[in-house]
């Protein structure tokens, strides 16, 4: 089941019978969409080649599973819209291609403002060791108009891909 609206609970009062509709809409409705909560998985397919310090949004064209439907690999790639109103745990990762040089830096962002910026050093010889980088955070999304993306910063000196692999997204509901 997909879509489901964030369930509110019933108040009832003393006297009130127990009907198939209230059964359905307060007790079953509430107990699916706890079992199928939005949840999204996202990636890279091909490598995304970052300019020198440049913050750059990361598309993911890739889609492992999208419960609600907030995320488009054509369409504003790099965009997910939670479309069920709540609390989401976002966690992100960035691999850089190997290069000794310069910082990096992983942001999630809510509508465009970081939320969250994970950071690390270069590392590794040429050629030899990628740099991941990973950020998470809590968002509060009004399940409307809400997006989230990863952009992310490198000051190697030159230009740097991704490591699509490495690469991705992922956000959970948590509560309402």
């Amino acid at each position: 089941m997909v879509n489901l609206p964030v369930p509110t609970w019933a108040s009832n009062i003393p006297g009130n019978l127990l009907t198939s509709a209230m059964w359905n809409s307060n007790i079953y409705n509430n107990g699916t969409f706890l079992t199928n909560p939005p949840i999204v998985q996202i990636t890279q397919s091909s490598a995304q080649a970052l300019a020198h310090a440049t913050l750059t949004a990361i598309g993911f064209d890739t889609t492992l599973f999208d419960t609600y439907g907030g995320h488009s690999n054509v369409t504003n790639n790099p965009r997910y819209t939670p479309t069920a109103p709540g609390l989401y745990l976002v966690l992100a990762a960035v691999s850089f291609a190997s290069n000794t040089t310069g910082g990096r830096d992983v942001e999630i962002r809510k509508n465009a403002v970081t939320v969250n910026v994970g950071q690390g050093a270069g590392q590794g010889s040429a050629g030899a060791i990628n740099t991941t980088i990973d950020a998470w955070a809590f968002i509060q999304c009004n399940g409307t108009t809400d997006y989230i993306d990863v952009v992310a910063y490198q000051s190697s000196g030159v230009s740097l891909n991704t490591v699509p692999s490495q690469t991705g997204m992922g956000c959970l509901f948590i509560h309402a």
